[in-house]
């Protein structure tokens, strides 16, 4: 018995198939894009860890950077030749610029560098480490010979110094010791005539010159030779008489004065020396009383008085 198949019947089975075949082929190539997802997020987080440890291994290249900044500091601050430093320093930043910016890179072999290249580096430090200790070492035995010169510096200077106090205090002491003294000024008045009045009291008509008698006091500690003597007469109003060789003259501590004249004399420290000063004021003297005041080598030698009336 023949069974015909109609034409309909035909159609619908090939549709059939091929729905099946599509099916099929579907499922393949969803599983084939399954599989490629997981190769690819495999692939990712394989490259995500190796970017990691290169990550990893470039910090430690940034932290060996820093550490040779700071040797490279320590260098300059101790005088020392840091060229070789700087050479490493330029090397290791273009080492790690190429590693951030490289694209195709064997990771596994690069970073087999950089953990050589970090070992190397590290070596170098520990070298440098040790010579900088040992400069700081010598800079410190240096530092303590410079405060010991230092110290003994001082004591020089302050011995100088102690020496130098010491010969002006004894300077100061002879100087004191070779100040000349009168041991005795007596005052005595005369007339036109040359007649004399020597009881400190004048008439003011009969006073025409002052007589100034003085002994000087040995001194064994003043130098033997010529002395000049200024003399001031100082007026009852207080005022500092001028004579016609009278002027100005500087005392021991600087301080200019007036002088109403001048006597040298030679002093040769022979026992006591007496010289004589005469004045002539030239009109009369005022009345009241007058100070004499004798001044020798910036020092006063005496003072006596005369009362005229």
């Amino acid at each position: 018995m023949t069974v015909e198949i109609s034409k309909n019947d035909k159609r619908t089975t090939f549709f059939i198939v091929a729905l099946v075949v599509l099916a099929i082929v579907n499922i393949i190539l969803v599983y084939l894009m399954m599989q490629s997802n997981q190769e690819s997020i495999e692939k990712d987080i394989f490259i995500e860890k190796q970017k990691a440890e290169l990550e990893d291994k470039s910090s430690k290249l940034d932290s060996v950077s820093r550490e040779l900044d700071i040797r490279i500091a320590e260098a300059k601050k101790m005088n020392r030749d840091y060229q070789a430093l700087l050479e490493i320093q330029e090397q290791l930043k273009k080492d790690i610029a190429n590693a951030r910016n490289s694209a195709n890179v064997d990771i596994d072999k690069l970073v087999q560098q950089y953990d050589a290249k970090i070992r190397d580096y590290e070596n170098l430090l520990a070298q440098k480490e040790g010579e900088i200790k040992t400069l700081q070492v010598e800079k410190k035995e240096l530092s303590q010979k410079v405060t010991k010169t230092e110290a003994e510096k001082k004591r020089l200077a302050d011995s100088m110094s102690n020496i130098q106090k010491q010969k002006q205090d004894l300077e100061a002491t002879l100087a004191k010791a070779a100040v000349l003294r009168a041991e005795n000024i007596r005052l005595e008045g005369l007339d036109e005539k040359g007649r004399s009045d020597d009881d400190g009291k004048f008439r003011a008509k009969r006073l025409a010159k002052l007589k100034i008698h003085v002994k000087i006091m040995e001194n064994s500690a003043a130098k033997a030779g010529n002395r000049n003597i200024y003399v001031r007469i100082v007026e009852p109003s207080g005022a500092v008489m001028v004579g016609p060789d009278g002027g100005r003259f500087a005392d021991a501590n600087g301080r200019e004065m007036n002088y109403t004249t001048l006597h040298t004399f030679n002093f040769n420290n022979e026992g006591s020396r007496s010289t004589e000063i005469i004045f002539r004021k030239g009109n009369q003297f005022q009345k009241g009383t007058h100070l004499v005041e004798l001044y020798c080598d910036g020092q006063l030698l005496g003072k006596a008085s005369f009362e005229v009336n």
